[in-house]
């Protein structure tokens, strides 16, 4: 598909006259590609950035978080009363407020 795009783009943008400037402008852009990918190369794996165990800490807090949301949620399921069902929308709201505040 690159070459019928690079085909049409020159047919149709460049005309005949052109395909000079799309051969070079082809060609310069595949070396640059290979250029990047050498110097890549060379870089050692694992050199990317900090340590991840934030994110780790990260999906502790959202396992916990959603584990205590349902707890909540199915201990709801088994009240009729509405004042117990008030009372555990009021925990769930301030369980909620306190989770976006950390």
């Amino acid at each position: 598909i690159t070459e019928v795009i690079v085909v049409m783009y020159c047919y149709l943008y460049f005309g005949p006259d052109g395909r000079n400037d799309v051969a070079v402008n082809r060609i310069v852009s595949n070396m640059v590609g290979i250029v990047v990918a050498v110097v890549l190369a060379f870089v050692p794996p694992g050199v990317w950035g900090g340590d991840p165990s934030h994110c780790r800490e990260i999906v502790d807090k959202i396992e916990t978080n959603s584990s205590n949301y349902l707890d909540i949620l199915l201990k709801s399921r088994e009240v009729t009363d509405t004042t117990k069902l008030e009372e555990l929308s009021t925990t769930l709201m301030q369980k909620k407020d306190t989770d976006l505040a950390a």
